[in-house]
């Protein structure tokens, strides 16, 4: 890549200070583009495992559910007074045993996985409101508990 950016910036000190630079815009590029790509991998699990064990699609979709690949995903971050939030939302569709789909659209914030299905009829489910798959992790100390 040197003779190539030589050849784009020059092989002087002005070419030399621009190849310098740019190496570290791609390089934060590659990072941020890593960042979004792990984001959006964890928001899908965590709505594909949802939507698996949803009574409510289950039900819609005539039996057990499985989910397809991405369709479409975006990644959003801000950083405002130093606090940065960040935005993953992924789309992908879920079958039922029946042949019956959903498209599900999720979002997760940094913290919380949330997801919706939306059926042909336009009918939406709040995936996870069936079940507990995005419940709160309860932590318990093995001495805490009381044996009956």
């Amino acid at each position: 890549m040197n003779g190539e950016s030589e050849q784009v910036f020059g092989k002087g000190p002005i070419g030399a200070i621009a190849r310098a630079a740019t190496k570290v815009v791609f390089r934060g590029l590659s990072e941020q583009f890593q960042r979004a790509s792990a984001s959006a991998e964890a928001c899908y699990e965590d709505a594909t495992r949802a939507a698996r064990v949803d009574r409510a699609l289950a039900s819609a979709l005539g039996g057990d559910v499985t989910c397809g690949r991405v369709m479409s995903q975006s990644s959003s971050s801000m950083n405002v007074n130093g606090k940065t939030t960040t935005r993953t939302t992924v789309t992908f569709q879920c079958r039922g045993a029946s042949g019956a789909t959903a498209t599900v659209s999720a979002t997760n914030d940094g913290v919380k996985t949330r997801a919706n299905a939306i059926l042909p009829n336009g009918e939406r489910i709040d995936i996870g409101s069936a079940s507990s798959a995005f419940g709160d992790v309860i932590d318990v100390d093995p001495l805490d508990v009381i044996d009956a």
